[in-house]
């Protein structure tokens, strides 16, 4: 989650050589799709053995779905009801 606020709270590289050029920062979407990027890098260098499967496990956790989408199969006794998910940004608060 450390990463997932550094992404967001740390202005970019200025892409202009002058001075006084404004900060910009990166959406909350995009840093979703940085870290859902690495996350599956990370996924795929787990399976050719150069990280640890623990490194991956770190960056997901189970969810259970309470309310499931339409047309989604929970399977027999709800087995397919928990499921693995990444974090992600969530709305900042507007007063920050």
């Amino acid at each position: 989650m450390a990463m997932l606020r550094w992404l967001v709270d740390e202005p970019m590289p200025s892409r202009s050589s002058k001075p006084g050029a404004p900060v910009r920062y990166r959406s909350e979407g995009t840093t979703n799709a940085i870290m859902g990027t690495i996350g599956e890098f990370l996924s795929w260098c787990s399976l050719q053995g150069w990280v640890p499967p623990t490194v991956v496990n770190t960056l997901t956790q189970p969810k259970f779905l309470r309310y499931l989408p339409a047309g989604f199969d929970p399977g027999e006794d709800g087995q397919h009801r928990t499921i693995m998910t990444r974090d992600q940004v969530q709305g900042r608060d507007p007063g920050l």
